[in-house]
């Protein structure tokens, strides 16, 4: 045999003998355990919509009041207790108070003052801004609505035209 057949040879037979060598030794798996952590917050949330009471024609000579309904939805993370309040109106009377609002409505004609009272209502209490007089409830995820009643008493005497007025309505939470 030549020299390089014997190099040759040597070579596979070396190597042959390593891949032995290594098959023969186990390799150990291991592990190691790790906790993950996995969290959120949740935070007390509370959404308000309302549905606007439309009262539609008043006649100055009816002999009873008109009234008309209207709505708060509320919707608030569950468990949050909540209240719901609402201001006097941008037109509220003289001697208004939070606690005992006069509201009116005002003639949307120019250069009319003359104004329309009327009264918001819950469950038959009248409604304010106080405790006293607010809706209030806990949330359950889901939408909870309170119908609000309003009434305009008979007897005004008011020129014709569009009134109206805006009370803002506040969840507080």
């Amino acid at each position: 045999m030549q020299r390089s057949t014997w190099k040759k040879l040597a070579v596979v037979c070396g190597l042959g003998l390593g891949v032995t060598m290594m098959s023969g030794e186990q390799a150990e798996a291991a592990s190691t355990p790790a906790s993950l952590d996995v969290s959120a917050n949740v935070v007390a949330v509370c959404n308000i919509n309302v549905a606007s009471v439309a009262f539609g024609q008043y006649d100055v000579a009816a002999s009873s009041a008109l009234v008309a309904s209207g709505s708060v939805t509320v919707n608030c993370t569950s468990g949050a207790p909540y209240s719901v309040t609402f201001d006097q109106g941008l037109h509220a009377a003289s001697g208004s108070t939070v606690d005992s609002p006069a509201r009116q409505m005002a003639n949307q004609t120019a250069g009319s003052t003359d104004v329309l009272a009327y009264s918001l209502a819950y469950g038959g209490s009248a409604i304010g801004g106080s405790a006293a007089s607010d809706i209030s409830g806990t949330g359950n995820g889901a939408s909870q609505t309170y119908t609000i009643d309003g009434s305009i008493p008979a007897g005004q005497a008011v020129g014709d035209g569009s009134y109206l007025d805006t009370v803002v309505a506040t969840v507080n939470y």
